[in-house]
């Protein structure tokens, strides 16, 4: 009955996910994938007991015993979770064309800040140009800074693309160089972030063809081969592409780690702090959003938080102003991976706000202060 519980939602996940992404709804395709990939699939896959002949996972076998003895408890709240984010009000779309003012300074500033920002990045990839070959076996302090600069440029290098009405141009190329030299150094949520955002760019703005969406899912499938080639050699293992793959698919079931010692140890209160105590385990170091919300902030907490991120991601998507259509794009690319694996500061606060709309809003600023002084 369990299993006959989740294929079902499984598929009506799906046949949601192609709903709106005929409705343009890219948000929510990436939120609905996500559900699957770090909620669903990994409940589904922790009811059978072939789960813990799995490396890492057979250690932790005690807590998934918790996702069948309080199964429905546990689909409830799962339930929650995604009619909270969901179950929204779609906003009409804006016809009126944003006034914006061509701002010639405030472009100026943009091209400086992403060439102070790529030439940021260059040298720190040249000062650490090892882990171009050896990947996770070199010290990785810095990958968080390179990190950070990637969100950056994807900023930037998208408004550009906004503000000149262009599919391409070489500021997207550059960070794209950058995000993939991440990639290879082992880092490859960002890489991901930099593929989204920019993916979302060009189906918002310029609507895939039939043809365009067949290369789009080709590109997936050689992306994903790749990140599987990426794994391994982080691993120091021989390139199987069969094996990588299958490690792919684990980084799923492995985030859940912590999903699933957090349902087994702690009841979900109705509202709880972050001073709040609570107990779960994540050996890999990654934090399901099931344990960050609902342990952090309780089950009222999360319903205001995923309501807050739908109506706001709803809002962006029917803006017409550039600066919040970017900010839009960034936010997509980090919702269907950053969102679900990644400690939430991650995604709320450094992606989806000191790297993206406050370097716009900071960019504005200096502009301002240029204008000024000029005038005066």
């Amino acid at each position: 009955m369990n299993k006959e519980l989740l294929n079902l939602l499984i598929l009506l996940n799906f046949i949601f996910v192609i709903k709106n992404y005929y409705e343009n709804r890219i948000f929510l395709v990436f939120f609905r994938m996500g559900f699957f990939l770090y909620l669903l699939l990994p409940t589904l896959l922790m009811s059978t007991k072939e789960i813990k002949d799995i490396v890492l996972i057979k250690n932790y076998y005690i807590y998934f015993e918790a996702f069948n003895n309080r199964f429905y408890e546990l689909i409830l709240y799962l339930l929650i979770f995604y009619f909270s984010f969901t179950g929204i009000i779609y906003l009409k779309k804006n016809k009126k064309k944003s006034k914006q003012k061509e701002e010639n300074i405030y472009n100026l500033v943009i091209n400086g800040l992403f060439i102070i920002f790529f030439l940021m990045g260059i040298i720190i990839i040249i000062l650490n140009n090892k882990a171009i070959i050896f990947g996770y076996s070199v010290n990785n302090s810095f990958r968080s800074i390179l990190a950070s600069i990637s969100v950056i440029l994807t900023t930037l290098s998208i408004y550009s693309l906004l503000k000149k009405a262009v599919k391409i141009n070489m500021k997207i190329v550059l960070t794209g160089i950058i995000s993939f030299i991440l990639l290879i150094m082992g880092t490859r949520m960002y890489f991901m972030l930099y593929l989204l955002s920019y993916s979302v760019f060009l189906e918002v703005e310029y609507k895939f063809t039939r043809k365009n969406k067949t290369k789009c899912i080709l590109l997936i499938i050689v992306v994903f081969i790749l990140l599987a080639v990426i794994s391994l050699k982080r691993l120091n293992q021989n390139i199987d592409i069969k094996i990588g793959i299958i490690n792919n698919l684990k980084e799923f079931l492995y985030t859940s780690l912590s999903y699933a010692s957090y349902f087994a140890n702690n009841k979900i209160k109705y509202i709880s702090f972050f001073g709040d105590n609570y107990i779960f385990h994540s050996p890999l170091g990654a934090m399901n959003i099931f344990t960050s919300l609902y342990g952090g902030f309780g089950l009222i907490g999360t319903v205001i938080i995923l309501k807050g991120l739908s109506f706001l991601l709803n809002y962006l998507s029917n803006t017409n102003n550039k600066i919040l259509k970017t900010w839009y794009f960034i936010l997509c690319g980090g919702l269907l991976f950053i969102f679900y694996r990644d400690p939430m500061r991650i995604y709320f606060i450094k992606v989806g706000f000191q790297y993206s709309i406050l370097i716009l809003i900071i960019a504005k600023f200096i502009s301002s202060f240029l204008k000024n002084y000029k005038s005066n």
